[in-house]
């Protein structure tokens, strides 16, 4: 089984903010659905009007039955219709986890307060050797990086030269840290703009109040180690 994330992009309206985010909150109701493995959001540091949401789910059939039975009566309910003027829905299937200083993406998800996502177009002719660096640069050695809690690499569901990284932060200092010090030499050794026709990343603000969490005993989380 492969787990799926789902990341959401909203742009929510100027004023409409805090309408968004209690919204939000009403999300709390996914840790009893079956399958459902977490989901954490908040605000893009770049854009300000940009909430981003992500998700996971243990595959694509517990997915599947979330949308068919469950989610439109939350959403129906919450009162987000209409405060936001467009919005992104992505499904990525996880490939492998990215490994940092917690054990599992369970925990990465409840220590974190900053999240990095970086989308990847990647050419076609370019897959598998953007596959290989993802292990053997970013995976190895984002894990020695402080305050590099844990993330997720995914490929697009419906778009197989696309992909995801998905790393889970302690705080924005140390994400600041890493980003001034060491991402420069690793990508100096990758070299992504040999196998990207394009990048889009984001930095995500956490709100805790946006977190939620499975029901004990059905994260379906596997360690990051």
């Amino acid at each position: 089984m492969l787990m799926i994330v789902k990341l959401v992009t909203c742009d929510v309206l100027p004023g409409n903010r805090d309408r968004f985010a209690q919204g939000q909150c009403a999300w709390a109701t996914l840790s009893g659905v079956a399958g459902f493995c977490g989901q954490v959001g908040g605000w893009s540091k770049e854009e300000p009007g940009r909430a981003v949401i992500v998700g996971f789910w243990r595959d694509q059939g517990s997915y599947d039955g979330f949308m068919r039975d469950v989610h439109d009566s939350i959403f129906d309910a919450n009162g987000q219709r209409g405060s936001y003027t467009s919005g992104s829905v992505t499904l990525w299937e996880e490939l492998c986890e990215m490994p940092g200083a917690r054990e599992t993406l369970t925990e990465s998800l409840q220590a974190a307060s900053l999240i990095r996502t970086i989308r990847c177009c990647v050419r076609q002719d370019r897959v598998e050797h953007f596959q290989r660096i993802q292990r053997d640069v970013w995976r190895s050695n984002m894990r020695r990086s402080e305050g590099m809690l844990g993330g997720i690499f995914a490929r697009g569901c419906h778009a197989p030269n696309r992909f995801l990284v998905c790393t889970f932060w302690r705080t924005e200092e140390l994400y600041d840290r890493y980003r001034t010090e060491i991402l420069p030499g690793l990508r100096a050794q990758a070299q992504p703009d040999g196998d990207c026709e394009s990048m889009l990343g984001l930095t995500v603000r956490m709100e805790s109040s946006w977190t939620v969490q499975p029901e004990l005993g059905d994260s379906g989380i596997a360690p990051s180690v």
